[in-house]
């Protein structure tokens, strides 16, 4: 990573923070002009969009007219790669990202050495609104396999180690990996604890319950979920410091997160555009929308107008903080449901998505897919199918979900839709519900 260009552009951000939020679309505005222009010259895919519609990237006037161009979805990426790269660009010194697939099959995504840059330039940006700065110690929980560490990169190992980053995985959050993961914090002294929700909240109420009070951070930050109150709570009363609540994903990186106001998650605006769209107009403030971004950065597959499939409120009102950077006041998507083995041990809704351990999107037949637990002793899976499956590819699946599970009854249900509600809430748990409401 080129440390020199990330750190002048921290610097940018830092300054350009503290602008006025017309002095923030502007710069939103330059920079979407040039990746108009951009896409329509050297990407296939948007310069077909654009004689479709009879437009040409001097149309494109102001932020406001971005809603000339249609909503771009996952499929549209799907069906028409690789026309959706820029053919400026060689794909062969691009980095590729996936998406995790939870609302269908995963989704690859190339960005140039320039983007990735930029992205780890709002993440420190961001990092830093919590007292985090380059070789702070931190720890990263996920929910994916141990073994899956091994597809990074040299260099992405390398960095982490030089970042004195720790990247720890509670895929099974069982009494023995709490545990586990309490040990190592313990030793480790973070600065700062980041990771899904999901595990966050286990971690925090496992170390109340075994009454451990030895970790403590300066701030946790949340990602991956959706944040709840409750949970917030118990986080910030165990580990007695601020919970951030960050907002990405793996297609477009840092979005937003909370400044120590917490009055609102600050969007990333220098970087990404993005819009909350309510049946066909934009969602006014207080309204709830579906969230479509533009990414500024990437101009080797260039995401505009993208639909993240998540739902969230805007607001117009301004921070306490006096930053220009417009607010998101609450997110409402990616409420993943815990899923509770036979024995207990309980499985983040992601790792049914995740890269590893394939368990869900490893399968060209499943178009989209939703988790329906009634019981400790029953799993249902809904699955919209593009071609028909192998008889063996069921048989295996259910052996698949019940090594980890434990001995369950697996029902497969083929349905022809699933309310649209479900592309936000992928695994619905009646078991966790009731452990929460316990609780």
């Amino acid at each position: 990573m080129r440390s020199w260009e990330v750190f002048l552009h921290i610097r940018y951000l830092n300054r350009t923070q503290w602008g006025s939020p017309q002095d923030i679309r502007r710069i939103q505005l330059e920079k979407l002009k040039a990746l108009i222009k951009h896409a329509y010259e050297n990407v296939p895919f948007y310069h077909r969009k654009f004689s479709e519609l009879k437009l040409k990237p001097r149309d494109i006037k102001c932020l406001r007219d971005l809603e000339k161009l249609p909503i771009l979805t996952k499929e549209d990426l799907r069906g028409n790669f690789p026309d959706t790269l820029a053919r400026n660009y060689n794909i062969k010194i691009l980095k590729r990202r996936s998406t995790s697939g939870s609302t269908g099959k995963p989704l690859e995504i190339y960005e140039d050495k320039w983007a990735i840059w930029r992205d780890w330039s709002a993440y420190y940006r961001f990092a830093s609104w919590c007292g985090f700065y380059p070789t702070d110690k931190m720890v990263s929980i996920t929910t994916a396999r141990p073994w899956s560490y091994l597809s990074f990169s040299l260099s992405t190992r390398l960095g982490n180690i030089c970042r004195r980053w720790l990247q720890l995985t509670a895929y099974r959050m069982n009494e023995q990996t709490l545990h586990d993961i309490s040990i190592t914090l313990r030793r480790f002294k973070p600065k700062i604890l980041r990771g899904f929700t999901s595990p966050i909240f286990l971690l925090a109420d496992f170390l109340r319950r075994t009454d451990i009070n030895e970790i403590s951070p300066i701030a946790v930050v949340t990602t991956g979920e959706t944040l709840q109150g409750f949970q917030r709570r118990l986080i910030e009363s165990i580990f007695n410091c601020r919970v951030y609540n960050f907002y990405g994903s793996n297609e477009i990186q840092s979005i937003a997160q909370e400044c120590p106001e917490r009055s609102g998650l600050h969007i990333n605006a220098e970087n990404r555009i993005v819009e909350f769209v309510r049946g066909s107009e934009n969602a006014s403030s207080g309204e709830e929308g579906e969230i479509i971004i533009t990414d500024l950065n990437n101009f080797a597959m260039p995401l505009i107008r993208y639909n993240m499939e998540d739902v969230g409120i805007p607001s117009n009102e301004p921070c306490m903080c006096g930053r220009g950077l417009p607010l998101i006041k609450e997110l409402r998507g990616r409420v993943c449901d815990l899923i509770v083995g036979k024995d207990g041990t309980l499985f983040a809704g992601e790792f049914f998505a995740l890269p590893a351990p394939y368990i869900l999107k490893n399968y060209e037949w499943i178009q989209q897919f939703q988790i329906f637990q009634p019981s400790r002793e029953e799993l249902v899976i809904k699955i919209i199918k593009s071609t028909e499956p192998k008889k063996d590819d069921l048989e295996y699946l259910t052996n698949r979900i019940r090594k980890y599970l434990g001995d369950i009854e697996v029902k497969i249900e083929f349905v022809e839709s699933i309310p649209t509600a479900s592309k936000h809430r992928f695994t619905i748990s009646k078991v966790t519900q009731e452990l929460f409401r316990r609780n």
